[in-house]
C-alpha cells in the first residue's frame, strides 16, 4: 500500500523489516538514546503526563549512533500571577490597578445593537460606575 508521496506505509508483517533510510525521519530524529530525568515533585515520570524542562544532549557521539545520552531536567513551575488585577467591577467598566499604583478604568463589552439600548442611560450608567468606584479607591 503506497500513501499520497508513493511511499510504503504499513505493519514489518506487510512489507518485512525496513533500514531507516526508508522510514524518512526528520534530520534530528534520534531512534535509540538513553534519557536521565531531574523531576522536581515526582520521582517517575507519569505516562501521557507534559513536563515543562529542558533537554541537554549530554555525549557527541556521531560515530556510535546508539550510545547517545540525553538529560531532562524538569523546570520549576512558573506561577503567573495577575499584571494588573481588578480593583473594581462594575456592569459597564472595571478599573484595573498597575504594579505603581496608577488606576485605569477599562470599559466592558456591551451589545449596542438591542433596542431597548439607550445611549443617555449608558453613559449615565458608566459615569455612575466611575464615580463609586473611584470613590471607594481614592476616597476623595
Amino acid at each position: 500500500m503506497k500513501n499520497k508521496k508513493g511511499t510504503r506505509v504499513g505493519s514489518e508483517q506487510q512489507y518485512g523489516p525496513r533500514n531507516a533510510n526508508s522510514l524518512q525521519l526528520h534530520p534530528c530524529s534520534y531512534l535509540c538514546v538513553n534519557v536521565k530525568s531531574w523531576l522536581k515533585n515526582e520521582r517517575m515520570m507519569k505516562p501521557g503526563k507534559n513536563y515543562r524542562g529542558v533537554m541537554r544532549r549530554d555525549v557527541d557521539a556521531d560515530e556510535f549512533a546508539c550510545d547517545e545520552h540525553f538529560t531532562f531536567t524538569e523546570t520549576s513551575k512558573h506561577i503567573a500571577q495577575k499584571r494588573n488585577p481588578r480593583v473594581f467591577s462594575g456592569r459597564y467598566i472595571t478599573i484595573t490597578q498597575k504594579d505603581n499604583g496608577e488606576l485605569s478604568p477599562n470599559f466592558k463589552h456591551v451589545d449596542m445593537d438591542t433596542p431597548d439600548f439607550s445611549t443617555e442611560r449608558y453613559v449615565q450608567a458608566v459615569a455612575n460606575e466611575l464615580l463609586w468606584g473611584l470613590l471607594g479607591l481614592r476616597g476623595e
